[in-house]
């Protein structure tokens, strides 16, 4: 009797354990995100869906769970979680080995060449979920996904991800995160191309479709899968002097422009997937600062720098004169650059707009200088009386030649014969309309992009946008257009003059 008196203790006192851990466990339910093979949440995801579900085995419903797991550690069984393989790759790629319907993914051999596979820190550094930061943990695809869906406040995130959006890659590219690339530092300067603003959340979908509404008025908006492919980008930054896109932007959307021979016109465009490769880095920022995406009526800027202009007009290859960002160089030799730049050099856009931190990664992720520039531009740079050797002209262009008194002549600015370097002798002197000294903007346009006249200079009657201040020629005051390197005095009859 009394055995059996003990014995009833000990099954009363292990129920009520059992019944608090079981309060517990329910409590923990209730109040933890959703996540994992959470009931209400894993029918509604991509691989739980009954009709269009995973079906690795075709004698089993779509979204079934022993499409991945051997039941109750049945034969065949063979990884954690009872698998039925070992928790690698290789079991996401039972099924995701070829391109899938979404495009931004292109198969297995694709995204092993890949950065996100080969680096040995892409692993997924916590807190939630949990850290995978074993070795064998590098490149998994459960670093970014979860096969059972994750849901947070605003419900099921999409594409099987941990994290939304930014969120998620800035999960890595953080302050002391694992990744090589720290980001979210510039995403914290005071411009940036916004990837974290409320507003835009939830715009960008994987493998959206390509046409301008989708990157214009209430569809316009910018993530970091907007510009880089993780399935399949390499590591390999672009080079110096070309326009060639980098493996950075390696299987973006982007849209190619045909300009036909018309300067001074937006080209027709032809949108491409994530499908195609892209050539020139030019091709991914038309995506969204182009006539293609917003058409005749260009947005205001939100940091309060005006009306966007349209870079796919302002560098129509046509056009008199443009950076080379895609028109063909035509200085034959002239020009003193600096940096390593030559007159004959192609460009990028990342060339000038980028953060102002050189020790900051490439790329126009964030700056503290507006219109995302590397170095200041304003109505100063150029001026003899100031030190503006470290403004954006003269990150290319030698400071010396252009802004001071120097005995060089090879500026194709020049006259007797090219005796005298006329940007050396303007830049001892006085713009008498606004009464300070000349500057690059007195006379250059203030959007440097490029426009169908010579040597990018502006005149008093072009659009406002493009005038830096008080600007000096009018059309009239130019009734000789010398030839580069051969301007005389008479050539130009400016105020100034």
């Amino acid at each position: 009797m009394r055995i059996l008196m003990e014995r009833k203790k000990i099954i009363t006192r292990a129920a009520a354990r059992i019944g608090i851990i079981g309060v517990l466990l329910i409590l923990a339910v209730r109040i933890a995100p959703l996540g994992w093979a959470v009931g209400g949440l894993y029918p509604t995801t991509l691989h739980g869906d009954a009709v269009t579900g995973v079906r690795r085995d075709t004698s089993l419903p779509r979204g079934d769970c022993s499409h991945c797991h051997a039941m109750h550690g049945a034969p065949g069984g063979m990884g954690d979680f009872a698998l039925w393989m070992e928790n690698t790759n290789q079991l996401c790629f039972t099924c995701h080995s070829g391109s899938s319907r979404r495009e931004t993914y292109r198969g297995s051999i694709e995204y092993e060449s890949s950065i996100h596979e080969d680096d040995f820190l892409v692993r997924w550094p916590g807190p939630e979920p949990p850290a995978r930061m074993e070795p064998e943990a590098k490149g998994k695809c459960v670093n970014c996904h979860t096969p059972h869906g994750w849901g947070d406040l605003d419900g099921l995130i999409p594409s099987l991800l941990f994290k939304r959006e930014e969120s998620l890659c800035l999960g890595c590219h953080r302050l002391a995160g694992p990744a090589q690339k720290e980001i979210e530092t510039q995403m914290a300067y005071q411009f940036t191309h916004q990837i974290n603003s409320r507003q835009m959340a939830g715009r960008h979908t994987a493998g959206e479709e390509m046409i301008p509404s989708t990157f214009s008025l209430q569809g316009r908006h910018v993530e970091c899968a907007d510009c880089h492919n993780v399935h399949v980008h390499t590591g390999v930054l672009h080079i110096r002097g070309t326009n060639q896109a980098s493996g950075i932007l390696k299987g973006v959307s982007f849209v190619e422009a045909d300009y036909g021979m018309m300067p001074d016109t937006f080209p027709t465009f032809q949108p491409r997937d994530e499908t195609f490769n892209i050539q020139f880095e030019y091709q991914l920022c038309f995506k969204c600062h182009s006539y293609w995406a917003y058409g005749s009526f260009p947005p205001f800027l939100s940091s309060g720098g005006g009306q966007e202009t349209d870079q796919s007009i302002e560098f129509n290859p046509n056009n008199e004169s443009s950076h080379n960002v895609i028109q063909a160089p035509n200085l034959n030799g002239r020009g003193e650059f600096v940096n390593g730049w030559r007159w004959d050099a192609r460009m990028h856009c990342s060339d000038c707009h980028g953060s102002d931190n050189e020790r900051d990664p490439q790329g126009p992720h964030g700056s503290q200088l507006q219109f995302l520039l590397k170095a200041s531009w304003n109505v100063t740079t150029g001026q003899s009386s100031e030190d503006t050797s470290g403004h954006l002209c003269f990150l290319c262009h030698d400071f010396i030649t252009y802004a001071q008194d120097a005995d060089n002549r090879n500026t194709g600015f020049s006259r007797n014969n090219g005796q005298d370097n006329l940007h050396g002798f303007h830049s001892r002197r006085e713009n008498n309309v606004a009464g300070r000294p000349i500057a690059c903007m007195d006379c250059h346009s203030k959007i440097p992009h490029g426009i169908n006249r010579l040597a990018l200079l502006v005149t008093r009657t072009d659009n406002a946008r493009y005038l830096g201040g008080t600007v000096l020629l009018r059309e009239s005051d130019v009734p000789n257009w010398g030839p580069s390197g051969n301007w005389d005095k008479s050539d130009c009859t400016v105020e100034c003059h």
